[in-house]
């Protein structure tokens, strides 16, 4: 689950958890790291929000299509780098670690 992603409302940041699946594959001594949205988690009626079912929106959502281009909207721009940010320090320190353990060798 990842906490970065945000939106702009009014003046403040308005905080989502969203369901973000990491795959690692291993294969002939290499390794594959993929990231799969899979959704926003449940969020419960609060002052400004509407309750919001879990896995009911996803990025893909978030994007339009101007003059063939696809941009996220205004408010949710900061937000997704934030969320790519923190997507890239993860897949960074699962890389560092996965190189690691596969320098070391087991003796038996």
């Amino acid at each position: 689950m990842e906490s970065s992603y945000y939106t702009k409302f009014f003046a403040s940041k308005v905080f989502f958890d969203w369901y973000i699946k990491l795959v690692i594959q291993f294969k002939d001594g290499k390794f594959k790291l993929s990231y799969y949205d899979d959704g926003n988690v449940y969020q419960s009626p609060e002052k400004y929000t509407m309750p919001l079912s879990a896995r009911s929106k996803h990025f893909i959502d978030h994007f339009k299509e101007k003059d063939g281009a696809t941009l996220a909207a205004k408010q949710n721009r900061d937000g997704m780098i934030a969320l790519y940010e923190s997507i890239l320090n993860t897949t960074t320190s699962a890389k560092t670690l996965l190189e690691k353990k596969a320098q070391k060798k087991d003796d038996f």
